[in-house]
């Protein structure tokens, strides 16, 4: 008879969990976290930055190489991003929006055996937009002031500069290195009767 009395009780305890399991509320696994609505300032925002760049490529300021991000977040104001193209660097967002200025060559002088035109070469060095670049980074590291940097190099009969330098010995590295490296990619017009050396000042202002 005891036997029976316990096998008649865990029946019944069994029956009471699993009528208990089928009444209890189900709770999910993960509760998904509610979508944060765009606001209708946000997407104002959105698409005016949007019609920027659409009416920046449009305007060939950037010439006609593909456009490629060089950073973002930054710029007073609110987000910055800057691209740069074949035709020069653009910064856009709610922090400054435009193409940014080219670095002015205050002052170029050539001298040597061979004979070129010096608005020749005052063209080719303010035609190199990635000077820019080496502009943008210089100010990025904290500096202000805007700076004079004497540079000196040789054309050759070919076209073909060497022996660049820079006369400022206070530049940071990193900045001699982005403009001798600007400098000697610089496909210049070929001198008759022989090298050119051209002694240019170049402008870094912010």
């Amino acid at each position: 008879m005891k036997k029976a009395a316990v096998g008649v009780t865990l029946s019944g305890l069994l029956a009471v969990t699993l009528l208990a399991c089928a009444h209890s509320p189900q709770k999910p696994a993960h509760k998904a976290e509610p979508v944060k609505a765009e606001t209708e300032e946000e997407k104002e925002a959105e698409d005016d930055r949007a019609k920027d760049m659409e009416d920046l490529l449009a305007s060939g300021a950037l010439g006609d190489a593909p456009v490629e991000n060089v950073f973002g977040d930054g710029g007073e104001g609110g987000e910055l991003v800057v691209g740069r193209g074949g035709g020069g660097m653009a910064a856009m967002g709610p922090g400054k929006a435009g193409v940014l200025p080219k670095v002015v060559w205050p002052d170029v002088a050539l001298s040597g055996k061979g004979s070129l035109a010096q608005d020749v070469v005052y063209d080719a060095l303010t035609g190199i937009d990635g000077m820019g670049d080496c502009q943008t980074m210089y100010f990025a590291d904290g500096s202000q002031k805007a700076v004079e940097i004497e540079v000196e190099l040789t054309i050759q009969p070919d076209g073909q500069p060497i022996n660049a330098v820079i006369l400022n010995e206070d530049l940071p590295v990193k900045i001699q290195g982005c403009i001798l490296n600007q400098l000697m990619s610089t496909r210049f017009a070929q001198p008759s009767g022989g090298s050119v050396t051209v002694f240019a000042v170049m402008a870094f202002e912010p």
